[in-house]
């Protein structure tokens, strides 16, 4: 008789945990064959009241799109419109489900592109290391150093696991202009990856914020070491 409810103890348990799994992997699935549309909007700051005095003249989406990428890190869309630059200038991510396999992808609104959101994400950097951006119609924009940015990472994906996924975004960015520490070009990076039960648009867009606050440490960190110390 103890043998007989101990293997049902044992079933029991083996059917609890099966159905919470295949209840996490639904959740997770929930709306991974469908293209989400999500805004990321980046707390504005304002200029210093002195320092080097640029502007952001060019921002170049250089990513790589890829229909069948050997790794979730490398940009894809649903139905393979890589060559639409009008969906791969708004894409930041791509769904999956619990085992990993690709579904469907997130963009941002339309009139909405990667350029402007990574603009933004360099003016911030710039103006908290010290640098003052000017934008067009401000006083002594025609004098300003001109900066020009290349993209080159900024996606999002998820990583699956038995229990619990992540989410994970990565950004890889290069200004270049003719000022120091840009003469050479200086290349930024952010990546984040966090731990999620349910790949909702809010885990979404707190990875993607969580993401560039990370590149933005990276900007900040080093901007202001290198005019501490600009030798």
């Amino acid at each position: 008789m103890r043998k007989w409810r101990a293997r049902d103890r044992h079933q029991s348990i083996g059917l609890v945990v099966a159905i919470c799994l295949l209840t996490w992997m639904l959740t997770l699935a929930g709306c991974a064959t469908s293209r989400g549309i999500m805004d990321v909007q980046l707390q504005s700051v304002a200029n210093p009241v002195s320092g080097p005095i640029v502007k952001i003249t060019r921002v170049t989406d250089q990513r790589e799109f890829q229909r069948r990428p050997s790794a979730p890190s490398i940009p894809s869309l649903k139905h393979g419109e890589i060559d639409n630059a009008a969906i791969t200038s708004r894409a930041i991510a791509r769904k999956r489900n619990g085992y990993g396999k690709a579904m469907g992808d997130i963009l941002l609104p339309e009139n909405r592109t990667v350029e402007q959101v990574a603009k933004e994400a360099i003016v911030r950097g710039l103006r908290e290391s010290g640098f003052q951006v000017l934008e067009e119609g401000d006083a002594r924009y025609e004098e300003a150093i001109p900066l020009e940015a290349d993209i080159y990472q900024f996606w999002a994906w998820l990583s699956p696991g038995f229990w619990s996924a992540h989410l994970e975004f990565d950004s890889r960015i290069r200004l270049t202009g003719a000022i120091s520490p840009f003469e050479e070009g200086q290349e930024f990076k952010g990546y984040v990856r966090l731990g999620t039960q349910a790949a909702s648009t809010r885990a979404w867009r707190n990875t993607i914020t969580k993401g560039l606050e990370n590149l933005n440490e990276d900007m900040t960190s080093r901007l202001r070491a290198h005019r501490a110390n600009p030798s």
